[in-house]
């Protein structure tokens, strides 16, 4: 017999796994979710008023998504139990409601008065101070003094180095919103001495934005945009890289009116984007033809994208290419324009997303996003059923971009959609002969590629299709009473295509032919 220690010394990974395929499959009538605090929580059912059960029937409301519900359910709890070791638990997962609920402003004050609150544990409070970071953003301009204070009262050192980071940012960010441009500098270049590589690079971006918007704002400044443009180049991202630019292009521009032009790209970073777009609007019409004019067309679009107005962005890059087909800004502009295929894709507007693909394989064709486009078109194209099109953009891929790492993906779509055209034109032999060769390319070129097994099972079907058309064929021919015609369409499916479907049917047929007397002299020749 087992003992009763030799039972309870079962290994607990053990244990644990046999709990959760009770918990997951349990029984059919229930479901269960796990809580740490509280452990298995039976979903649908109100468990027993008591602590530990109040806030269970909390949480299970919040599992299941009913986040108002669940809001009110733990305050309540917190109401009946102030003092429960699962308070500061219940006010985090309040906020947590009130963000998931699209409620920032709420969940940011119920967050930051639980990260600085004495009787919670630090592990409650580095969560309410992380859900702080993650929700100050959501606020808008109206909400940048109280965010601040907010923000302020957090203990930075506390903090891991990635939310410290964070919290430098989004300081520096509201202070700029506040029109405190020093302020702003000094907690961005406090964020750079943190030793985090993005964290750095997005603060030496806020520090430089700090000056020149303090330029665009108090009025133009040498000494300031010179600072600027070095805090740019100390960050390295592509965001810097081009704020760079604006600010060499600011100090390269004696014109005060072309100068806030350039100016006008800071409006963007600050998601002023109303304010932006009526001035490049404007200055695209006035210096069309300059380099000034170039800048806003571009900026245009830049304005309708950080807007996420997908439409008018594309036409706006569009617009751009058609005055500037030269322009020194097309490899972003592509590159944006691959961004609002993918976005309108995800949308469902099929159509508009197939059109940004194709502009970005025209606008740059050589470029390394050209032949990533022609596969999102051409599967685009597949997903509407236009199989012609698909086929045309794969072909780009395949005979065009011989080295792209689509190119084997591509070949093999391609006779896909080739065999996809027979079934509206069965008697199209080129198109299965395509497609066969496509999938027998690729199975050569990618043997355990990712369609492998659907180009075997694609390749027996372009066979039983090719037999199919020769039996059909030879049919046509013995109406016509062309027996001889059909003997050959026969022998070559039987000789051809032995284990196929029509391969049993065309021998009887070629047997039945020669009992006739039907024969020719070239098969006899072969028989003996």
């Amino acid at each position: 017999m087992t003992s009763r220690d030799d039972k309870t010394s079962l290994p607990r990974a053990v244990l644990m796994a046999a709990l959760l395929a009770w918990g997951v499959c349990g029984p059919t009538d229930a479901q269960w979710a796990w809580d740490g605090d509280v452990g298995w929580i039976r979903l649908g059912e109100r468990p027993p008023e008591t602590e530990n059960g109040r806030y269970a029937y909390a949480r299970a409301l919040f599992i299941q998504g009913y986040f108002a519900g669940a809001y009110d359910a733990f305050a309540e709890f917190e109401k009946s139990y102030p003092g429960s070791p699962l308070a500061a638990k219940s006010a985090l997962n309040r906020a947590r409601c009130r963000e998931r609920l699209g409620r920032a402003r709420e969940a940011a004050e119920i967050a930051a008065e639980l990260a600085v609150r004495a009787t919670a544990d630090n592990a409650t409070r580095s969560e309410a101070a992380a859900l702080l970071l993650d929700v100050t953003p959501r606020l808008d301009r109206r909400s940048a003094q109280e965010a601040l204070v907010r923000l302020d009262s957090l203990d930075a050192e506390s903090l891991p180095v990635a939310a410290r980071a964070r919290l430098r940012q989004e300081q520096a960010r509201r202070r700029l919103q506040l029109g405190d441009y020093a302020g702003a500098r000094e907690a961005a270049l406090a964020a750079t001495t943190m030793p985090a590589p993005s964290g750095r690079a997005e603060a030496w971006l806020a520090a430089g934005m700090a000056d020149l918007i303090a330029c665009r704002v108090q009025g133009h400044d040498d000494e300031r945009v010179r600072r600027a443009a070095a805090a740019f180049r100390e960050s390295g991202s592509a965001a810097a890289r081009e704020a760079q630019d604006i600010a060499e292009s600011i100090l390269a521009e004696p014109d005060a009116q072309k100068r806030a032009v350039y100016y006008a790209a800071t409006l963007l970073y600050e998601r002023e984007f109303e304010a932006a777009a009526r001035v490049f609007k404007a200055a695209a019409k006035k210096y069309k033809g300059t380099s000034v004019g170039e800048m806003a067309a571009y900026y245009r679009g830049e304005t309708a994208f950080g807007a996420e107005d997908w439409s008018e962005a594309f036409n706006l890059y569009e617009r751009c290419v058609k005055d500037y087909p030269a322009t020194r800004r097309m490899r972003a502009l592509v590159e944006r324009e691959f961004e609002i295929g993918r976005a309108l894709d995800r949308a469902g507007d099929a159509s508009l997303a197939i059109r940004a693909m194709e502009a970005v394989a025209q606008n740059y064709p050589l470029g390394a996003l050209a032949d990533d486009a022609y596969m999102y078109a051409g599967q685009a194209h597949m997903a509407r059923g236009d199989w012609f099109e698909a086929k045309s953009a794969f072909d780009v891929v395949v005979y065009g971009h011989p080295r792209s790492e689509w190119n084997t993906a591509a070949l093999f779509l391609g006779g896909k959609c080739d065999l996809k055209q027979t079934d509206l034109a069965r008697d199209n032999d080129v198109l299965l002969m395509q497609a066969r060769r496509a999938f027998e390319l690729y199975l050569r070129t990618d043997p355990r590629g990712r369609f492998a097994e659907e180009a075997q099972t694609l390749l027996a079907e372009c066979r039983e299709k090719q037999a199919a058309a020769l039996m059909d064929t030879a049919a046509m021919y013995l109406r016509r009473k062309e027996k001889r015609a059909a003997l050959v369409y026969y022998d070559y499916a039987v000789s051809h295509y032995p284990d196929s479907a029509s391969a049993g049917p065309a021998r009887a047929a070629l047997g039945a032919l020669k009992d006739e007397g039907v024969a020719l002299k070239w098969m006899d020749a072969a028989d003996k």
